[in-house]
């Protein structure tokens, strides 16, 4: 599909990008806005939305979204299926819709068709061509805000009956991404109860607020809840802000660096000498997540957290924090998940009790 003559292409030095995409940022937005408010309701409920797969079978029905290497579809005859985007050859709608890349490049537009296996037109005042395999997400512009909401919730429960031993691990996380903002909350409780044994407990909220922009660097903010008694800790409140890099992100795996200045609140149990129970502290954090998906049958995603958090107000004290969790699908939805966490507090103000907390689960989860 070619308008305005040649299209642009993106992704090979030898083609050649008739316009940037962050040039013309008003008009195309104000172009799109216009369009997509004179496009009828109904038309986004018809599924006319083509995707032809590479050994040739042709699909009509609806896009919904492409995330970590699989693209959501729904059909009036199969309902909503998954699809792996290197199966994929075509992908065509008349609906608009933001289109990202590996480099963080954002497109906005309707999906055509080129004459080219695994190319994507983006059409809207001009048409650029992409490769398939550089995008990484694709979200109508128009859509309901549960369409782009993904989460899981995992669930670990142990009981001895020698030793009255009760062990409950429970976490999730939800995450929404929409065309400017992404919001990521996630928790985690760890209780284990015994008789004549003082309750050990572990838990943990936090909610991360990103502000999307147009290439690899984005903005953040971030507030979280912290308890654990293994360190004496009765509560760290935190609020933040700060940046992060996407270092890489493709269809397979994507890894990110974070930066951030934080207070925090924290609240201990016993405490030294010329300390007091409650206590303000001002922190720099450095960041490392990773993320590994594979969505063929059996699927797998691999996810590790690294946080590096020296307090700048108590000099000296560094506090870092590793989780790592492992999902294996076992049967549509539903994971068998193994997981990790370490704590670790250089000069907890706590006194008699461990500088470090780590711990291995097992339990069944559900995605979503």
């Amino acid at each position: 599909m070619r308008l305005n003559g040649e299209p642009a292409r993106v992704g090979s030095p030898t083609r050649v990008v008739v316009r940037h995409p962050s040039a013309p940022a008003f008009g195309l937005l104000a172009t799109l806005l216009v369009a997509t408010l004179c496009t009828p309701s109904a038309a986004f409920a018809q599924k006319t939305d083509v995707v032809t797969l590479k050994r040739g079978d042709v699909l009509t029905g609806e896009v919904k979204q492409l995330s970590r290497g699989k693209l959501t579809y729904k059909t009036d005859d199969l309902g909503t299926v998954y699809i792996e985007w290197e199966k994929i050859a075509h992908v065509e709608s008349e609906h608009f819709f933001e289109v990202e890349v590996e480099s963080g490049a954002k497109y906005f537009g309707r999906l055509g068709r080129t004459d080219v296996s695994e190319e994507l037109a983006v059409i809207l005042a001009d048409t650029v061509v992409l490769r398939l395999h550089e995008v990484v997400f694709i979200v109508p512009i128009r859509d309901s805000f549960w369409t782009r909401v993904d989460g899981y919730v995992n669930l670990g429960i142990d009981f001895t009956k020698a030793n009255n031993l009760r062990t409950l691990n429970l976490d999730g996380q939800t995450s929404y991404r929409g065309p400017r903002w992404s919001v990521r909350v996630n928790g985690s409780s760890y209780l284990q109860a015994q008789d004549s044994v003082e309750t050990t407990s572990r838990n943990q909220l936090g909610v991360q607020i990103t502000r999307l922009l147009s290439g690899k660097w984005n903005l953040l903010g971030v507030t979280s809840l912290e308890e654990n008694s293994q360190l004496g800790l009765d509560l760290r409140t935190t609020v933040g802000a700060g940046a992060t890099y996407d270092l890489f992100t493709t269809n397979l795996h994507a890894l990110y660096f974070g930066a951030s200045v934080s207070y925090a609140r924290e609240r201990y149990a016993s405490v030294g000498p010329g300390l007091s129970e409650g206590q303000n502290t001002g922190q720099f954090s450095l960041d490392a997540d990773y993320n590994l998906f594979r969505f063929v049958f059996p699927k797998v995603d691999v996810y590790s957290d690294l946080a590096i958090v020296p307090v700048f107000t108590d000099w000296g004290r560094i506090r870092i924090d590793f989780n790592s969790s492992i999902s294996y699908e076992i049967f549509k939805d539903f994971t068998l998940n193994l997981q990790f966490y370490d704590n670790f507090d250089s000069r907890s103000p706590s006194t008699g009790l461990s500088q470090n907390d780590y711990g291995l689960t097992f339990g069944f989860g559900y995605k979503f």
